[in-house]
């Protein structure tokens, strides 16, 4: 798990999925990094909210 060793590094990680394992490695994840995580539906979701153009 990159929080691990690279936590503070990280501001934004987003998970999607349309299943419930998604949704719970993304509370997972919340308590080993500093930076906003968030869970979406649907992957332009997630890369409107982390600002990437793809």
């Amino acid at each position: 798990m990159p929080g691990l060793k690279h936590g503070r590094e990280l501001s934004q990680i987003t998970f999607y999925g349309n299943n419930k394992w998604p949704e719970y490695s993304t509370k997972a994840t919340a308590w080993f990094v500093r930076g906003e995580v968030k869970y979406f539906e649907s992957a332009q979701e997630a890369l409107e909210w982390l600002d990437i153009q793809h």
